[in-house]
């Protein structure tokens, strides 16, 4: 889910998960960013699986550099199980349960499925969201 939040976007990731013991957990975790981030995204994709011999990263290359974007630096990962992309902001600090303050980066996965097939990619690079801002 993406949110405007402050002037920022706000990516929104909850999912569902069924523990060994049967218990239901429940998972909703935020990562903000600079609204440039969506116009950054597809372009960064697009180098990091361009091929070594066309100026695309080293063969077996699974994290990009960071990038400034905006005053934040973003990675992406490749990610193999399940199959997608993993953006990392190494400029925003992860908040634990209970508003407990850590030093690792914030990070929102996106699926293949979701991100190609269910049109987030393609709505990221069609700029329809810049109406919303």
């Amino acid at each position: 889910m993406f949110v405007k939040n402050n002037g920022f976007l706000s990516i929104l990731e909850v999912s569902d998960h069924t523990l060994k013991d049967g218990t239901p957990f429940y998972i909703c975790a935020q990562t903000d960013v600079t609204f440039t981030f969506l116009e950054w995204f597809p372009r960064a994709l697009s180098d990091f699986v361009r091929p070594p011999a066309e100026g695309g990263l080293h063969a077996g290359a699974m994290i990009t550099a960071d990038e400034d974007v905006d005053g934040e630096m973003l990675s992406i990962c490749r990610l193999t199980i399940p199959s997608g992309y993993k953006l990392i902001n190494r400029s925003r600090c992860y908040w634990k349960f209970l508003g407990t303050k850590t030093f690792r980066e914030q990070s929102v996965e996106f699926e293949d499925e979701i991100l190609f097939d269910g049109g987030i990619l393609k709505w990221m690079e069609s700029g329809e969201w810049k109406a919303l801002i």
